[in-house]
């Protein structure tokens, strides 16, 4: 597969980020926190984004105050130095865990620690 520097990233585009701060349950709305991306973006066989592309999340709801759950969106990519818009499809809500094969069990307070996968969808086209 080719590689290149930079490039467009297609609206709709999965992108998986792991984190590198710890996102609590309580976190005031708007704190942000720092993610890279987990594996190659590859389009029409070229990759366009390198794993270990900066990305920079929010927190969009969280149970602070409420009982909103959390959410979280990635906002910007960070890439050559310079700093790129990210708009993203909607707020992803991360769950506490997974027990056995068929429940999920999620809990208003837990911390999602660095390395957390999370995965977002572009709602518009991304060019690095």
């Amino acid at each position: 597969m080719a590689e290149a520097n930079a490039g467009t990233i297609p609206a709709g585009t999965a992108l998986v980020v792991e984190t590198l701060d710890s996102i609590y349950t309580k976190d005031m709305v708007g704190k942000t926190f720092n993610a890279r991306l987990a594996e190659n973006v590859a389009i029409n066989g070229l990759v366009v984004a390198k794993a270990g592309t900066q990305f920079v999340g929010r927190v969009e709801t969280s149970t602070r105050i409420g009982s909103s759950p959390l959410t979280v969106n990635l906002t910007e990519a960070r890439v050559h130095g310079k700093t790129i818009p990210v708009t993203t499809t909607g707020a992803y809500k991360p769950q506490s865990a997974t027990r056995g094969r068929r429940r999920q069990v999620t809990t208003r307070d837990f911390v999602l620690p660095p390395g957390s996968k999370l995965p977002f969808h572009l709602a518009k086209a991304l060019t690095l």
